[in-house]
């Protein structure tokens, strides 16, 4: 005989099956679409499938950001979780099935209307746990050496963050912040990583000047088609990539458009900045890269959801 504890065991259970990402946590999207899927069965919503997708049967319904927004506001959770949900999670039409599934298979449908409401409560308090340890996941730590470059401290820091898969990120947060310390009378564009140049019909990741500056850890040829573009539209392209990547780039931008595209080391770009900003003085260089680190944290801040890319910086650099 069901009742509210095995059901919400066999929801557990079920959760712990869902694949996770290098932070051992399962994906965003897969949480919010769980919200979002067991509001609609509080709401009414029937443990068929096709009571809970959308006219097209393309997405599950119920599952956008304001809407996970206001699940999460209701446990009094109000910090930015998701942007879009799980709406364009492409994955969730079969986790939802799979959940349903699961859900009817341990009765929860025998309960009484109270039983049933007071199950799918704790399911969401549950998934709202899991949505506070991401906020909880420990920053990225900053290891500062005097007595390396500026540059190669920049590579450690990056090394650390291709470790937790989170290079992409930081790379492109650093490059950003880096413009705004050497350029402070600009507005240098902030958008979460995830927000394509297309998106927001930018040229490029940044844009200074007729210049356009594409940073990226791992190239391909959508990229160089985005600097072919830039080209014909009259501006100059940086190619930003790791230091490793740097000789394959620049061999390839050459035969992509010859002596045109500039295709620089991330760590050479941001470091010399520093250095230069701190006049090659050590103890001021040592200055100008918390601030630059610092202004990092205030960007990522103000448009990430993924509090994971913040940093800690050691009192060395305050």
């Amino acid at each position: 005989m069901a009742d509210v504890q095995s059901v919400c065991k066999a929801f557990e259970q079920w959760y712990a099956t869902l694949p996770v990402l290098g932070d051992g946590l399962v994906a965003k999207g897969n949480i919010a679409g769980c919200l979002g899927l067991i509001q609609n069965i509080r709401e009414g919503a029937s443990l068929s499938l096709d009571d809970h997708l959308t006219p097209n049967k393309g997405q599950v319904r119920g599952v956008g950001g304001p809407n996970v927004r206001r699940i999460l506001a209701h446990y009094g959770e109000a910090r930015p979780f998701v942007a879009e949900g799980g709406r364009t999670n492409r994955g969730l039409i079969a986790t939802a099935q799979a959940l349903l599934g699961t859900l009817k298979e341990a009765g929860l449908a025998d309960l009484s209307a109270d039983g049933r409401d007071e199950a799918l409560v704790a399911m969401q308090e549950y998934l709202v746990a899991r949505v506070r340890e991401y906020f909880g996941l420990k920053r990225l730590r900053v290891t500062y050496d005097g007595g390396k470059s500026t540059a190669e401290c920049i590579r450690d820091l990056l090394s650390a963050a291709r470790e937790h898969g989170k290079e992409g990120q930081v790379a492109e947060y650093l490059v950003g912040a880096k413009l705004q310390l050497r350029f402070p009378g600009l507005t240098v564009r902030n958008t979460s990583y995830s927000t394509s140049d297309v998106q927001t019909q930018a040229h490029g990741d940044f844009e200074v000047g007729t210049t356009a500056f594409h940073v990226t850890v791992a190239p391909n040829s959508g990229h160089y088609a985005k600097c072919r573009a830039n080209v014909r539209d009259g501006l100059r392209v940086y190619l930003l990539v790791p230091e490793r990547m740097v000789e394959g780039t620049r061999q390839n931008a050459a035969n992509e458009i010859p002596g045109v595209i500039a295709a620089v080391a991330l760590e050479a770009f941001i470091g010399c900045n520093v250095d230069e900003l701190a006049e090659f003085s050590g103890p001021a260089t040592a200055h100008q890269l918390g601030k630059m680190l610092r202004l990092y944290n205030e960007r990522v801040a103000a448009v990430e959801t993924d509090t994971s890319v913040l940093l800690d910086i050691p009192a060395t650099l305050e």
